[in-house]
């Protein structure tokens, strides 16, 4: 996938889009993002997942745009604290973010399951 490709070169750089473009192309872009963190090649690169926090953040806040793919957030999380040593993510630099995403897959949960509620 093309927008793959774009986080391998730089997720730092391209992550940080996630925050600014609309939420339909965020709910694409955002899929892209989660592949690369799934691959080999987000190995040893914490800046991901630090600056994914932040956006999901962001973005939790709006569960209208959010709740379609809130499921598939949701399971990103858990996968980020699940693998979380393959970041290589130093506590001295990023601190802890597992809690942090422990609580963001919360949030995305609950958004899918009131979501489902409310068709």
């Amino acid at each position: 996938m093309e927008a793959e490709e774009l986080f391998r070169q730089n997720a730092l750089f391209h992550g940080e889009s996630l925050h600014w473009m609309g939420a339909a192309a965020f709910r694409f872009y955002v899929m892209a993002f989660i592949s690369y963190l799934k691959s080999e090649h987000a190995k040893d690169d914490p800046d991901a997942i630090n600056g994914f926090a932040f956006n999901l953040e962001w973005w939790a806040k709006k569960p209208r745009e959010v709740s379609p793919i809130a499921a598939e957030l949701a399971e990103a999380c858990r996968y980020v604290v699940e693998h979380y040593k393959k970041f290589g993510a130093k506590p001295e630099i990023y601190g802890d973010l597992r809690p942090q995403y422990e609580v963001l897959a919360v949030k995305f949960d609950a958004l899918r399951i009131n979501s489902r509620g409310k068709s």
